[in-house]
């Protein structure tokens, strides 16, 4: 089970019918499990606004942390070094807003 009708989405059979119907008709595909897991609290994130945010968003963040604690910072030492810090991100258009937002 999926956390969406994949078929609302995806023709497989038919690559014109999926053309004119705006679906996708790409045979292979990515499917991140637990994608609606997310520490909201350890981001400083009210509820509402995580659950708000594009996937995308949470996975961004949680790898910028993972990222942050393998360079050997914690949040403390973030907190009080952060002057000597620079991230830079960037990313492309998302599906989500338009086909999956909740």
């Amino acid at each position: 089970s999926t956390r969406f009708d994949i078929d609302t989405y995806i023709d497989y059979w038919d690559q014109q019918r999926a053309v004119n119907t705006g679906k996708s008709y790409c045979r292979h595909q990515g499917h991140v499990e637990g994608i609606d897991i997310f520490d909201a609290s350890f981001f400083n994130l009210p509820e509402q606004e995580a659950y708000g945010m594009d996937p995308e968003q949470r996975v961004l963040m949680e790898t910028g942390w993972l990222a942050m604690a393998n360079a050997g910072f914690d949040k403390r030492k973030l907190h009080k070094d952060s002057a000597h810090l620079g991230v830079f991100v960037g990313i492309s258009g998302s599906d989500w807003r338009g086909c999956c937002q909740g």
